[in-house]
């Protein structure tokens, strides 16, 4: 058996997840100045609630949102409240900027990829 084999073995747990991405039609239009401003938005609110980035890209990304001590909020109602918050961000821009939010509670699989600093992840 190798004995790197238990390194690269997926972790499993339950996970509450928000996925974002930007619409097509905002993609065409949005400069470079508006998306800096929309990932120091992101990592703003994800600071306050608790919010690790496990894949991120430009105009689309995916967050996982950590359970907070001290708090009797639910993971899911934080996941809901964050992307509330960027909607709203994302309307209140000029011009406009399209945002496309889901979260979703399940599975999560993790394990570390060679060349992906934020390591691999998929589940249900």
């Amino acid at each position: 058996m190798d004995p790197h084999a238990t390194l690269h073995r997926p972790t499993e747990q339950r996970a509450c997840i928000l996925a974002w991405s930007l619409t097509r039609g905002t993609k065409v239009v949005i400069d470079a100045a508006q998306l800096r401003s929309l990932q120091s938005e992101i990592h703003a609110r994800c600071e306050t609630i608790g919010a690790t980035p496990i894949e991120a890209a430009a105009t689309h990304g995916v967050l996982r949102i950590n359970a907070v001590d001290n708090t009797n909020v639910s993971v899911e109602d934080s996941a809901v409240q964050l992307g509330r918050l960027l909607c709203r961000w994302a309307h209140e821009q000029e011009p406009e900027c399209r945002l496309r939010v889901g979260v979703h509670v399940g599975e999560l699989r993790s394990l570390q990829l060679p060349n992906l600093p934020l390591g691999g992840h998929f589940g249900e």
